[in-house]
Order: structure tokens, then sequence, then C-alpha cells
């Protein structure tokens, strides 16, 4: 974890303190997720949903956050 921690930049830190009510997948929370910029989504009760947008933070986002 300390290495993990050590190689994100102040944003990517900032960006997995952020917690965010969803309502819908949109570009804006896509690209989002890729910058880093979401730690967490709040009320996605869609199984589906969950998995996609779990798939972008690991596949597009630098570090691969889940």
């Amino acid at each position: 974890m300390e290495s993990l921690i050590s190689q994100m930049t102040l944003a990517e830190k900032i960006g997995q303190m952020n917690q965010l009510s969803f309502d819908r997948i949109s570009k804006e929370v896509e690209d989002k997720i890729k910058r880093g910029e979401i730690g967490s989504l709040l009320n996605v009760t869609n199984p589906e949903e969950v998995n996609k947008l779990q798939e972008l933070a690991l596949q597009q986002s630098r570090l691969g956050i889940p």
C-alpha cells in the first residue's frame, strides 16, 4: 500500500477521497474515473453498472485503482 500511495499524485490522492452521489453513467463520470478524480460512487445499485464502472477504473485509470 505504501508503494501505491507513493506513486500517486496529490490530485489522485484527493480524488480517492472524493465521493459522488451516482445518478447515471455519463461521459463526465467516465472521464473523472479515468483521471482518478472519484474515489467512490454512492447509490450505485445496478450490478451491471457497478461492474462497468469498476472495469473502467481498473483498465483505464493510470494506477488501476478500483
